[in-house]
């Protein structure tokens, strides 16, 4: 096995280092043996000894930056950079420094004009071409990743990392994705005039074209109530999106389906419109039409909302920082309306191969008139925290993780709330996932629980 060859190859190049300590070749493919298995303190350290054995070589500096960098040292890493090109004046070094600051920092453009420059300089960089292969991917641009992913394996065609990251990303360029899941939520709240338990098995088809994708979805909702009888809705959904990675995107969906209890059609639709403003600020429009579906006679008597939200976002500390703000305006049909303002922050935080995060937001609603219809007090502010911990169980490539929340509330009536919360996603392979989640708020007056289970498949 690999496993295998690579624990032969150490215990050969130790042999040699018993019988010539200083011994160039030796030292370097043992740190790089041991980064590759993980080990990255004891790679740092053959990386230093194969440099004090060869410094006419710039390959142990350049490649004990990197792997600091792999290894989350990022301070390291940038000041590792800095002695291999103080050491070695070669530009791309110098650009492949500036490309992983970026990365790090959140700023994804000025990271891939780091990589075009870098890649200029020197065309067989294989870190360069996998970062950009993996950005460009993970940014939604398949086709650029496919060139570089492409590039890297006709240089070195035994990279299973690079052949795994190409195959997932070929899928997402020419596959077609299948999912299939079961929403669930219930809701109930004199106070609140909600009463509902819906059920909404659903399943969809997504083809991409290069920067536009196109879908279908067919969904089954299944409402229920503590007095009435159940309803039942079928619909269609078609959706279409033209994406610019790292620059702008606009979507759209169009539902229409007919209720088993009567004849006329039901529709809904969004649209949205989002720009990477610069690296570190992003704007977003979103419109929407839909049902209220809070009680019984409110489905029945087809109440229905209008809205325009505006988000914005700003990581002016990288990608672990974010404040955003909102503002949404809603247009009912029983003549009355009402506008929502919010500011949140998320911040997140390492622990080892895991990562802890709290988010805290504070919002306010106001109505223009009350309702008997659903929940709408002329003014309504709620201040929320959310702390949370998320534990990676990554298996290689395929991405497991299982992420625990708590989101404690208090309102302007001076109620506390709280929504413990679950998640769980799993890869299997390339081509197919599963995600689950479970939330359940609890207070004086409210309750309210939602679940979801869902499958993806891509071929």
């Amino acid at each position: 096995t690999a496993l295998g060859e690579i624990d032969e190859a150490r215990k050969t190049y130790k042999r040699i280092l018993r019988v010539d300590p200083l011994n160039y070749t030796a030292l370097l493919n043992l740190a790089r043996i041991e980064s590759w298995s993980g080990n990255y303190d004891e790679s740092v350290r053959y990386y230093i000894k194969a440099g004090e054995a060869s410094p006419e070589e710039y390959s142990p500096l350049v490649e004990k930056a990197r792997v600091m960098g792999w290894a989350g040292d990022t301070r390291g890493a940038v000041e590792a950079y800095r002695e291999a090109y103080s050491v070695f004046p070669y530009k791309w070094i110098k650009y492949e420094k500036k490309s992983k600051e970026a990365l790090w920092s959140g700023k994804p453009r000025r990271a891939m004009r780091y990589f075009r420059e870098s890649l200029a300089e020197n065309p067989d960089n294989q870190e360069i071409l996998r970062d950009a292969a993996k950005l460009s991917s993970d940014t939604g641009d398949y086709e650029k990743a496919e060139e570089y992913y492409k590039r890297l394996l006709e240089i070195n065609p035994y990279l299973d990392e690079a052949a795994s990251g190409r195959r997932r990303n070929y899928r997402l360029l020419r596959g077609v994705k299948l999912r299939s899941g079961i929403d669930y939520w219930k809701a109930e709240s004199e106070d609140r005039n909600t009463d509902v338990e819906l059920i909404t098995p659903s399943a969809s088809v997504t083809k991409s074209f290069g920067r536009v994708t196109a879908g279908l979805e067919y969904l089954h909702q299944l409402f229920s109530f503590s007095e009435g009888d159940s309803l039942s809705l079928n619909s269609g959904r078609i959706f279409l999106s033209y994406t610019r990675p790292l620059y702008f995107g606009l979507g759209g969906g169009y539902a229409a389906g007919i209720m088993d209890e009567e004849s006329s059609l039901r529709e809904s639709y969004y649209f949205y419109l989002w720009s990477k403003v610069t690296d570190n600020f992003d704007a977003r429009l979103l419109f929407t039409g839909a049902y209220l579906v809070n009680n019984r006679e409110n489905i029945l008597d087809k109440i229905f909302e209008r809205s325009g939200e505006l988000r914005l976002e700003l990581t002016p500390l990288g990608p672990g920082r974010r404040v955003g703000a909102d503002y949404k305006f809603a247009d009912i049909s029983d003549d009355n309306s009402y506008s929502l303002a919010g500011i949140d922050f998320r911040m997140d935080m390492p622990v080892g191969a895991n990562s802890a995060f709290i988010e805290s937001r504070a919002e306010g609603k106001f109505y223009d008139e009350e309702s008997e219809r659903y929940f709408s007090p002329e003014s309504y502010t709620i201040i929320s925290l959310r702390p949370g911990f998320r534990l990676n169980l990554n298996n290689k490539s395929k991405k497991f993780y299982t992420e625990l929340s708590c989101k404690i509330s208090i309102d302007s009536n001076d109620e506390l709330s709280c929504i413990p919360g679950l998640e769980v996603y799993r890869e299997f392979s390339n081509a197919s996932s599963m995600r689950m989640s479970f939330k359940i708020t609890e207070s004086r007056y409210y309750r309210d629980i939602l679940g979801s289970v869902s499958a993806e498949l891509i071929f």
